[in-house]
Formats: structure tokens, sequence, C-alpha cells
């Protein structure tokens, strides 16, 4: 996109695995990060939107969000508007797969 957002439409195969067999309550709320236009892998959610993004309250939001993060998967940074995320995507250096 011109503003430098990207729009990922779906996990690598490999991280999608890993929530499905670990923490399947998070799935939908995953997909959906990934769905999110970002910058450089990371959201910002406020508070109040919370519900209407994910279609679940704060609290349920905040528990799959520890999931994910307990995975790997995400890391969430304390803010005190919302939830900054960054989501773990592929590296491209030496020492890892590549995509």
């Amino acid at each position: 996109m011109k503003d430098g957002h990207e729009k990922l439409v779906f996990p690598p195969t490999m991280y999608w695995e890993q929530v499905c067999k670990n923490c399947p309550k998070a799935a939908t709320d995953y997909i959906t990060l990934w769905r999110l236009p970002q910058k450089k892998n990371r959201i910002f959610i406020p508070f109040d939107k919370v519900r209407e993004v994910f279609c679940n309250s704060r609290q349920s939001f905040s528990h799959n969000l520890l999931s994910l993060v307990k995975e790997g998967l995400v890391s969430s940074h304390p803010c005190e508007q919302g939830f900054l995320i960054e989501l773990v995507n592929w590296d491209y250096d030496d020492n890892t797969l590549t995509p």
C-alpha cells in the first residue's frame, strides 16, 4: 500500500498449525490480526475497538493474546490506550527457513 501499511492475507503455515494445535481458542483472533493493516508487522488496537474488531470482550481478547504470546507468535507491549501487538513473521536470514 502507498502509506507503508501492508495487509497480509494469511500467516505462514507453520505458525497457523501451531495456533491450531496449542491455542485453538485464539485462532480467530490470530487470523484477524493478520488481516488487519500493519506497518512493519505492528498493529495498534485501541481498547474501545476490541469488541468491534474481534467480536469478543477485552478480557477474552487479552487472554487469547496471552496464549499467542506464550507460543511466541506475537509480542505485546504495554500501552495505556490499547494493545500494541507485533506479529512474528518469517525471518530472511541464514539461520531460518525462507518462506
